[in-house]
């Protein structure tokens, strides 16, 4: 479904240097990408603290008026090199765990707060993930996802909401095998790692053993900024026993899930 009624305003600046920063990073293989080379998309997020500095003051204004009571979607850009969007999340409300085959995702909170629970592909023909933690995370802050790392994730949005800009590269493509698939968990198949699997199938996805303080950070000027200090916002990772443990994810349809498209005229 759309939300209809938004008037088409014409892109920000900040669009336009995002869009230019992200198709040149799409022409990259995405398992390739390094720090270095995101650090200029990196430094482009540090400067959007909120959906004005985004979509700016009319267009925010005209989304805050349509008083969205479901997950809203705003796209800012789409071609065959990349997506640029805004996922609006009432409190409370969650996207269900996804996928990204063969694809980067760098996602800046914009406002709010959320939890993300994020897994790694362990044997991805066999559909067994290793579980990376759940991160309560608070806006503004950015978090990185490759074929390799964080591949699959969930957001849930804290007791106000949240504001999520996803920036995806390449996008998802049915002919390309880039099919977005959620899952569930299958929670009596979770067991102890005992050491890293291989994972054919999904874009030959290899394991990648790391500690819990390197998985979902991005290194570099995303949670650096131009001082040397941390952002504003946060990030803190909840205890949990079962991180490192490996557990089957079995492909679903979700139920009473849908997301809205805010249309522009």
């Amino acid at each position: 479904t759309s939300v209809p009624g938004l008037r088409s305003v014409m892109a920000t600046a900040v669009q336009l240097e995002l869009i230019a920063v992200t198709n040149a990073l799409a022409e990259k293989d995405a398992s390739a990408i390094t720090e270095e080379d995101l650090a200029p998309l990196a430094a482009l997020l540090e400067q959007l603290s909120s959906l004005e500095d985004l979509v700016g003051r009319a267009m925010c204004l005209q989304l805050e008026a349509t008083q969205l009571s479901a997950i809203t979607y705003y796209g800012v850009h789409e071609d065959d090199a990349s997506t640029i969007g805004v996922f609006v999340l009432p409190p409370g409300s969650s996207i269900p765990l996804h996928d990204h085959p063969n694809m980067a995702v760098v996602s800046r909170l914009l406002e709010g707060s959320m939890a993300l629970a994020s897994y790694d592909w362990v044997e991805a023909s066999a559909n067994v993930a290793r579980y990376c933690g759940t991160e309560e995370v608070t806006a503004p802050c950015t978090h990185h996802l490759n074929p390799l790392e964080n591949n699959i994730h969930e957001f849930t949005a804290g007791p106000q909401g949240c504001v999520v800009l996803d920036v995806i590269f390449p996008p998802y493509d049915d002919e390309l095998g880039r099919t977005c698939t959620y899952y569930s968990r299958s929670d009596a198949s979770q067991h102890e790692d005992h050491g890293a699997g291989e994972a054919p199938g999904r874009g030959e996805v290899a394991s990648v053993e790391r500690t819990a303080d390197e998985r979902g950070t991005l290194k570099s000027a995303a949670l650096v900024g131009a001082g040397g200090g941390q952002l504003e916002g946060t990030k803190k990772r909840r205890r949990d026993s079962a991180l490192g443990g490996r557990t089957a994810l079995v492909p679903i349809q979700p139920e009473d899930f849908a997301v809205e498209r805010a249309e522009t005229e």
